[in-house]
């Protein structure tokens, strides 16, 4: 099983002509990938996957690709899955999401002055991968951590963080078959692993601010709208 999934997810990170195209006009909506998984194409063929009336069980071969086999998204058994989700699920409800509505609105008010004051009418590009993973690290650091980053402020949206956040999951598809690259990194100290590997410093810096409650400060204005 591994094998075929290596040369799909590694197809993925080196793009080859090798790859069968799952939108060829030679192949039907339903195209093999590897032994355990098929790619669908049909839109119809959503609901049955997401039924909610339904309980499937993740593969075990993806729990580990984040390195977070704890993580609720990563749970495989459907059953677990259901306790875990469970209990989180209040902390998202939509009325405790609304409590947080002044703070999302002033990550959107700053975003929105940045792009009228410093790409509007000009040729400069905007990232929209940038903006938008600053933006959701930034209501997720505030409304989760009550850490707040601002990194909407960075220039070009563009951050260590969201930046090393994106490598990491571009990364998963070699992590999830060479899972011991993870562990050896795990038995590692922080300060080894920031100097080695500098792309994910930023990562396990915040992960290590996580850890010390102590450290987390009140949330701060964004800089003013000048």
């Amino acid at each position: 099983m591994v094998w075929p999934t290596l040369s799909y997810d590694f197809t993925l990170l080196v793009p080859s002509k090798c790859f069968w195209p799952t939108d060829s006009p030679l192949s039907g909506p339903i195209v093999r990938i590897n032994p355990t998984e098929l790619h669908v194409d049909d839109p119809e063929f959503y609901d049955v996957v997401y039924a909610t009336n339904k309980a499937y069980d993740k593969m075990d071969f993806w729990t580990y690709r984040f390195n977070m086999p704890l993580a609720t998204f990563g749970t495989a058994d459907s059953d677990k899955h259901k306790i875990r989700r469970a209990a989180i699920a209040p902390f998202f409800a939509r009325n405790k999401i609304r409590e947080q509505n002044s703070y999302i609105q002033k990550v959107v008010d700053r975003i929105s002055h940045r792009l009228a004051t410093e790409y509007a009418g000009t040729a400069k590009v905007v990232d929209l991968v940038h903006m938008w993973g600053s933006m959701t690290s930034d209501v997720i650091a505030e409304v989760v951590f009550a850490r707040p980053r601002h990194y909407v402020d960075y220039p070009d949206f563009k951050s260590d963080f969201t930046v090393a956040l994106s490598d990491m999951v571009f990364s998963a598809h070699i992590m999830t078959h060479f899972g011991f690259i993870l562990t050896i990194m795990n038995s590692l100290p922080n300060w080894f692993v920031k100097l080695t590997v500098p792309p994910i410093k930023s990562v396990v810096e915040f992960r290590e601010v996580r850890s010390r409650p102590s450290a987390f400060k009140p949330s701060v204005e964004f800089k003013d709208m000048e």
